[in-house]
């Protein structure tokens, strides 16, 4: 018994000892993942999704987005098709893992959070564990450190990797690709040098394991280059290295192979794209200003000055709660503190002689090298990869954050051998006990809530799940465009919170029309110009030529997207009517009033995506030239005049091959001094009074006048019968708010003798005074002298009572700084009406004033008036010979340069002559820097440091009825390029976006006669931190545009097929569906996103047209037809001649991708000799 006994407790105590043991090497790491656990809990919100920003969702329909990984070269559906331009492959470990655990239960909306929350904790371990295993562990060299010390210092430098700002701003907005590179990049640099430092079949396991599992961080594929950059170091010409380096590229080879063939073949597409020519130089600017000791001691990034969406809908910091937090000097002495450890840290590893201190420091010069700027040595060579790492800090701040966590764990273990010698157990506590402290108050808004945006965490209104519902029913060969589309940047707001790149194609099987994509691919972008302009033109048949072209199944109208500016119009309701009016959409689905997915009455021969149209011939087709009035909705015109007995003849002869109009208008032979309105136009007008008539037309004016409508003309006086002097009683007026309503916003009015001033802050405000009691009919002038001591335009016009409807034609006011006279006119009408002073103080931060002095009123009598309609300008064929020079002198006209006539719509500005700004302004409230505006006779130069100068260029009178060209003669000399907006009036969105790299021409393809006239050019000149930004503008020449008379220009082809093929549907946009008699498909299969097979049977040559954007590599497997046929101006398409046609078409870069999956059975081969060798 006494045996047994004895036996039972020396196993008990054996398991208390593996038990101590067990507790005393795991407590560390238990720790880390409790404090991870903590973090992940108090960041976490039940029953919301982690979404937005850039956020990938492939739990909305996993076997569809693993389908689409395994296949994911071309990606399909991504608006018209593209070669993929980022790792999309590289996120197949992910989604496998996270349907895994899908179907054992795990709620779909928390598995995003799962993945994020596992990175949060893994990483730490990573730094624990290469601490303990590689940087304080020498094989052979017992380093002066006890076990205990060990431990601690590898918990601290977890501690630091998990709390510090890179952190914060790797998971504040969360990226999968980004978390996942922050969990695995300690393991990857641990999993390599395990294997270099022993070569054993163990440590290759783990190698592929973990480099196969973190594929998902390369899903920017820059990062796998951060990481090779990070791996340098450690490179020797040694049989292992080689094969760690084949192993690390075959576990990649399945997306990176893929990545090679774009960045070889595409890689230009990116950097042309027009979000980021916009973008790019701004971004890679935001991450200079934190290109300084200061901010990176901190491991501070361009997130801390990165500005989004309030929840009241204004704009404010992002990372406002860090902001607020560092702002405490206390915090900011903790985290210099910790960097002078890191500093210490330094030399102690080199003083100590560690193995791996000269592969850390040599990791910290590579990113500090890129993080300080040095990135602009390589952009300026290799644009590429200037693009590619245009923003340095979210590539190169994980690798930083890693090697400050390894110094700041050999500092600590400096600090604890400083007090060592106290030889006092409290002190040794004392001392870890202050530096975790530390750690945690540094960090402490991360235990509050903040280490992820609350803007993150959201709940995804039901409707778009039954939307993901309604597609899943619907062929997936067919598309989709989604709206709104009222801006080119691939960002969207929603009423419910999300802001981001969106995610309805993670549930949407159908490709997307989305601006998320136009960045990899050039025709995704015209597509948005053309739908865009189309929609915002009001023009249905051209929204339908769109729709067609592009073979377009399905309208998605998303009532939940909202701009951030709120006055600025969707055209949502504009485009709902549009549909709901036209016989080719019909209402599918409703949901809920907040998501309407209308269908398209596209032609049925489209299947597939692939269709058969007639062969076109376009060789001695007749140029159709199209009616200049038809097309066009204002003509240049000049207007002559000759004095007759008791009349004046008025020639009204367009600047274009056509028949004059003559106008005779009755006045009386004492008459001589004369307004002339025409089109609401004015101009004065002298006589002759020692002639009876006039033997010869002499040249008044040009203008525009419209094609369609009626034009009317009247003549007044110019001699007043009545003038009243109105400032005395204007003075007893009470300003108010007016066009605006704005809480908090007051006008203010200060009388002078003869002058009236009134001021004001973001507001428009107005001084009122019922006119006198003038007897129409008759004009009424408005006469005054104007000065701006803030630069702010002056602006009058006549209403009927309480603003009702304004008379006064919309006309150029520019600012004056000096007195300056104008005369302003406005018909008189049977109305009460009111003359109203404007204040032009909208949306200004500073105080604005405008003086008025002597105001006059007066009134001219009507003499005659009469109307009249332009006489047509027909269409013609350029082979007609009789229509031969008439059409060489419509498109001569055109095309020559400096035709514009001299014009009120035919703006030049000039350095001596302008109506910009007179000052220098800085319309950026976030960044109170140093602005200039130098004027010169050769330029007006624009300076701006830490701050945005502004100008504008008022523009309130050009009509809405044509497009515009806007020529600049720009020089960029220092920082950012200089931005240009043309705000429209009707919509306060700008028609016009765009980066000036150089002199610069750009056509605003908007035209809607329905909208009010009025636009406004925006000039931004942008400095970001303390780079200063030079820019200067020579000229700016502005003059409509013949835009729709020029694109209807086309080659005729058979059945009045245009020459680019993009009206082959255009029976379809009037319902005409006669002509699905041509040649069909019989049969087609789409298998997979690269294969197609065709079975057909055309009696006559025909083209193959498949509807995805054109690509060399898309090729037609039969040696009797390798001929591609140009007819598509956007699609691929193929020459079929008559007989029986069994047809493939495959995407042979898709081959690549198989290829790498080919090449992982190569890794076993390796493990397997190993094993042999063991």
């Amino acid at each position: 018994m006494s045996s047994k006994l004895s036996f039972k407790i020396f196993r008990r105590k054996k398991r208390l000892q593996i038990l101590q043991f067990g507790t005393a090497r795991l407590w560390a790491p238990l720790t880390l993942i409790t404090i991870s656990l903590i973090i992940a809990f108090l960041n976490y919100q039940p029953g919301t999704w982690l979404t937005g920003w850039d956020n990938l969702h492939p739990e909305f329909n996993f076997p569809m987005n693993i389908k689409r990984s395994f296949l994911s070269v071309w990606q399909e559906y991504q608006g018209l098709g593209l070669l993929g331009g980022m790792a999309h492959a590289a996120d197949l470990p992910r989604q496998i893992i996270l349907y895994t655990l899908n179907l054992l239960g795990v709620p779909a909306q928390n598995l995003r959070y799962l993945w994020t929350f596992s990175m949060l904790t893994i990483g730490p371990l990573g730094v624990y564990f290469f601490i303990k295993n590689q940087l304080l562990k020498q094989r052979g060299i017992r380093l002066p450190f006890d076990k205990n010390t060990k431990t601690f210092a590898a918990l601290l430098g977890g501690l630091f990797y998990l709390l510090n700002l890179s952190t914060v701003q790797n998971f504040f907005v969360p990226f999968e690709t980004f978390t996942s590179f922050f969990g695995f990049f300690p393991w990857l640099l641990l999993v390599t040098l395990n294997y270099l430092k022993q070569p054993n079949k163990r440590h290759y396991l783990h190698l592929i394991i973990v480099y196969l599992l973190a594929a998902p961080s390369f899903y920017v594929e820059t990062l796998f280059v951060v990481l090779i950059l990070s791996l340098l170091p450690v490179i020797k010409l040694t049989r292992t290295v080689l094969v760690t380096f084949a192993s690390i590229l075959i576990t990649q080879a399945y997306w990176l192979i893929p990545v090679i063939f774009f960045v070889l073949t595409n890689g230009h597409v990116g950097e042309q794209a027009k979000i980021n020519l916009i973008s790019t130089p701004e971004t890679y600017l935001r991450n200079l200003e934190f290109a300084n000791l200061k901010s990176l001691a901190l491991l501070k990034g361009y997130l801390f000055n990165f500005l989004d969406l309030g929840l009241d809908n204004k704009f404010t910091y992002l990372l406002l709660p860090w902001r607020q937090h560092l702002a405490n000097p206390l915090i900011n002495l903790i985290g210099n503190l910790n960097f002078v450890l890191i500093l210490t840290g330094i030399y102690y590893a080199f003083k100590k002689n560690l193995r791996l201190a000269p592969t850390i420091i040599s990791i910290t010069i590579i990113c500090l090298f890129f993080l300080l700027g040095g990135g602009l040595l390589i952009n300026s060579k290799i644009p590429l990869l200037g693009e590619l790492f245009r923003s340095p800090f979210t590539k190169f701040s994980t690798p930083l954050a890693f090697t400050y966590s390894l110094f700041f764990s050999i500092g600590c273990i400096f600090i604890l051998d400083l007090f060592s010698f106290l030889h006092s157990q409290l002190t040794y506590i004392f001392t870890l006990f202050t530096l975790t402290l530390s750690l945690f108050i540094f960090a402490s808004p991360a235990f509050s809530g903040q280490l992820i945006s609350s803007s993150m965490r959201l709940k995804i209104p039901p409707e778009y799940f039954e939307t993901f519902d309604f597609f899943k029913n619907q062929d997936p060969a067919t598309r989709i465009a989604n709206f709104p589309q009222y801006t080119f940047w691939g960002w969207q707001f929603y009423n419910w919170g999300y802001r981001g790149s969106g995610f309805l194609w993670y549930g949407i099987k159908q490709p997307i029309l989305d601006r998320a994509f136009d960045v990899w691919e050039k025709q995704n972008q015209n597509y948005y110009e053309e739908i865009n302009a189309a929609l915002y033109s009001e023009n249905q048949k051209e929204f339908e030529n769109v729709i067609n072209k592009y073979a377009i199944n399905w309208i998605l109208i998303d009532k939940f997207v909202i701009s951030p500016e709120e006055n600025q119009d969707l055209k949502t309701e504009e485009l709902i009517n549009m549909l709901n009016a036209s016989g080719n959409f019909k209402l599918e689905k409703n949901i809920n009033n907040n998501i309407l997915i209308y269908k398209s009455n596209i032609d049925k021969r489209v299947n597939n995506f692939l269709e058969l149209t007639p062969q076109l011939n376009t060789q001695n087709k007749p140029l159709t030239i199209p009616s200049y009035t038809e097309t066009e909705n204002i003509v240049p015109v000049e207007i002559s005049y000759k004095k007759l007995p008791n009349q004046i003849l008025l020639k009204i002869s367009p600047l274009l091959p056509s028949t004059p109009n003559y106008v005779y208008l009755n006045i009386p032979f004492f008459q001589s001094s004369l307004i002339l309105e025409i089109y609401n136009q004015y101009f004065e007008l002298v006589l002759p009074g020692e002639l009876l008539s006039q033997p010869e037309f002499y040249p008044l004016t040009t203008v525009y006048l419209p094609t369609k409508d009626q034009v009317n003309i009247n003549i007044y006086t110019n001699s007043p019968t009545q003038s009243v002097n109105v400032t005395s009683a204007l003075k007893d007026a009470v300003p108010y708010q007016c066009y605006t309503n704005k809480k908090d916003r007051h006008v203010e009015k200060i009388t002078y003798a003869n002058s009236i001033s009134l001021l004001g802050t973001d507001v428009v405000g107005c001084l009122s005074l019922p006119l006198p009691s003038f007897t129409p009919p008759g004009l009424i002038s408005t006469q005054y002298t104007y000065f701006s001591s803030t630069s702010t335009p002056a602006n009058t016009n006549i209403t009927t009572k309480n603003l009702g409807f304004s008379t006064t034609p919309p006309q150029p006011l520019s600012p004056k700084i000096l007195p300056f006279t104008i005369r302003q006119f406005s018909p008189l009408t049977q109305e009460k009406q009111q003359l109203n002073l404007i204040l032009e103080a909208n949306n200004s931060n500073l105080i604005q004033e405008i003086t008025y002095q002597n105001i006059t009123t007066n009134l001219h009598p009507l003499l005659a008036s009469t109307s009249f309609q332009l006489n047509p300008i027909p269409a013609t064929k350029g082979s007609d010979p009789e229509r031969s020079d008439y059409s060489r002198g419509l498109l001569d006209y055109q095309i020559k340069e400096g035709s514009y006539p001299d014009s009120s719509l035919n703006i030049t500005q000039t350095p001596e002559q302008n109506q910009l700004l007179p000052e220098a302004r800085n319309c950026n409230q976030f960044r109170q820097g140093t602005v200039n505006k130098t004027i010169t006779p050769d330029s007006i130069t624009y300076f701006a440091q830490n701050a945005t100068t502004c100008d504008s260029l008022d523009l309130r009178h050009l009509p809405h009825t044509t497009n515009y060209l806007i020529q600049i003669d720009y020089q960029h000399v220092k920082g950012l390029p200089m931005t240009i907006c043309l705000e429209n009036h009707s919509t306060h969105r700008c028609d016009v976006y765009e980066r000036l790299f150089e002199n610069r021409s750009f056509i605003q393809t908007i035209s809607n006669p329905n909208e009010p006239p009025g636009y406004t050019l925006h000039l931004f000149n942008q400095s970001i931190g303390n780079q200063p930004t030079i820019n200067q503008i020579k000229s700016i020449t502005i003059s409509p545009y013949p835009l729709n008379f020029l694109r209807n220009i086309q080659i005729q082809g058979p059945e009045g097929l245009s020459s680019d093929g993009s009206d082959r549907l255009s029976g379809i946009a009037s319902g005409d569906h006669s002509s699905d008699v041509g040649p069909v498909i019989e049969t087609s299969t789409h298998p997979a996103e690269f294969l197609y097979t065709v079975s057909t049977s055309p009696s006559e040559s025909t083209t193959l047209n498949l509807s995805q954007t054109y690509s060399p590599y898309w090729v037609l497997l039969n040696n009797n037809l390798k001929q591609k046929s140009t007819q598509s101006s956007w699609s691929n398409s193929w020459t079929i001649p008559p007989g029986n046609h069994n047809l493939t078409i495959i995407y042979l870069p898709q081959l690549l991708e198989f290829l790498g999956f080919a090449l992982l059975p190569i890794l076993p081969i390796i493990l397997y000799l190993h094993h042999r060798k063991k």
